[in-house]
């Protein structure tokens, strides 16, 4: 179920019914929406500003970036920072209903008592003059002014947000390098447009932020401390340490061994810590799956960057969590998510052999996920399909580590222990052929446990 990004002339311009359904239905930013021609899939993109942001529009006249309707003006300029009126050519974005969780908004505090509240691809001009994505900024950097004076960071933070959100642009036309006419102001700073924000999406671009760290990651944190915790307090933002976590126990069951996770956290490729899509894949499988296993807590520890998920069981119940960095592995999509959830739930119902007594054993899990809870959650056909491409995704998966071959995954030993034990994670090619198996309704193989 790869997704790719939509053109700006496509999703903003010539599939505007997209946006305004997006609106109508008050549907988060990356929310996946099917179009029938024949570009294919595009996304909510509803993003940018929060609602009520203020716009500059005239010398000192400023308007609720919502209320800026097609064909009204605003204040635009260049990197040269003259500034004129230009009319709007798009606006679009959601309805901005309180009850709207969105995931992965970034909180900017400057200047005196200043804030903005943004998606993470939104774009600002530093003092340096270049342009700058939201989940990029930190303490170091200056934004500007409307006269070009810098602006003192306090503090940049990543959360969770209830609330809409609103874009606009003066047109879809290709910016020139002086970005003339894309620039506007918005609460005391200069930041792009809607145009550039996508333009900014292009691989030309991407590369301009690759080695820049993201707010949120531990890599950031380490580097910059307490900086997301300066941050003016907003009714309707929560920054992701105050978001409460559920933290499992060290004897959790895991989907690979710490040994395994370690060797993907080194050698992996890794989506983006702001990125909406994957969050929406298992939010969506977390709700799917409850409806059939509703005695179980799901949940997802998105900040986590182990390569891994767990199960257990306590007194308050039965538990699977994904950590974040599973989700955000390349390797897997929404389908490899599901089989690795069902896998989690293996535990829970695979019966013997066990875990002393309670949660089964990892190959166990394996061919009761594959062969029993991804045929109670996925219907008929739809079963085969889905494991096709889950048991591709995850054959992909446990090669991260082996990337020369996938036969040097043959035998992956747990940390410290020369030898598999009945319990222990098969390697990444006898699971490959569990999964098989269960499709085809054969016994599990004696590799499995």
């Amino acid at each position: 179920m790869a997704l790719r990004e939509c053109e700006a002339a496509h999703c903003s311009g010539a599939d505007a019914e997209i946006n305004e359904i997006c609106k109508q239905e008050d549907w988060p930013i990356g929310h996946p929406v099917l179009t029938r021609d024949s570009q294919g899939v595009c996304v909510c993109q509803c993003s940018c500003f929060a609602l009520h942001t203020p716009i500059l529009i005239s010398d000192g006249i400023t308007k609720a970036v919502q209320d800026i309707k097609v064909g009204d003006y605003i204040q635009v300029a260049g990197l040269d920072l003259v500034w004129r009126q230009k009319k709007v050519g798009f606006s679009a974005g959601s309805k901005g209903s309180r009850t709207t969780l969105q995931p992965s908004i970034v909180f900017i505090s400057y200047g005196e008592n200043q804030h903005l509240v943004v998606t993470p691809d939104s774009l600002f001009l530093t003092s340096d003059k270049k342009l700058k994505r939201a989940d990029k900024l930190n303490f170091e950097d200056f934004l500007i002014s409307e006269n070009g004076e810098k602006i003192n960071i306090n503090g940049v933070g990543i959360g969770e947000y209830r609330g809409g959100f609103h874009h606009i642009a003066t047109d879809v036309e290709e910016p020139s390098a002086n970005l003339d006419g894309h620039l506007i102001m918005a609460n005391g700073v200069v930041c792009g447009d809607y145009t550039l924000q996508i333009k900014y999406h292009g691989d030309d671009f991407k590369k301009d932020f690759e080695n820049m760290l993201t707010v949120g990651t531990k890599e950031y944190k380490d580097k910059y401390g307490e900086l997301e915790r300066s941050l003016i307090n907003n009714e309707f933002f929560t920054p992701s340490f105050e978001v409460p976590k559920v933290i499992p126990p060290l004897d959790a069951r895991t989907f690979i061994s710490d040994y395994e996770a370690e060797r993907h956290l080194e050698s992996g490729t890794f989506r983006s810590f702001t990125d909406h899509l994957s969050q929406t894949w298992i939010e969506y499988l977390f709700k799917q799956f409850k409806l059939h296993y509703p005695d179980i807590n799901f949940s997802l520890d998105w900040d986590n960057d182990a390569v891994n998920a767990v199960a257990w069981k306590d007194n308050e119940g039965r538990h699977v969590q994904v950590f974040g960095g599973l989700v955000r592995s390349t390797t897997l999509e929404l389908e490899g998510l599901s089989l690795v959830i069902a896998h989690e739930i293996g535990h829970h119902y695979g019966g013997e052999p066990t875990y002393d007594g309670e949660l089964s054993c990892e190959g166990q899990a394996d061919f009761y996920g594959a062969r029993n809870v991804m045929r109670e959650v996925w219907f008929g056909e739809f079963y085969i399909q889905v494991m096709e491409k889950a048991i591709q995704q995850l054959k992909n998966f446990f090669e991260v580590p082996f990337r020369n071959s996938f036969k040097e995954a043959a035998f992956i030993p747990e940390e410290g222990n020369p030898s598999l034990s009945a319990c222990d994670h098969p390697p990444g090619i006898c699971r490959i052929e569990t999964y098989n198996a269960a499709v085809d309704l054969k016994p599990k193989p004696p590799c499995a446990g």
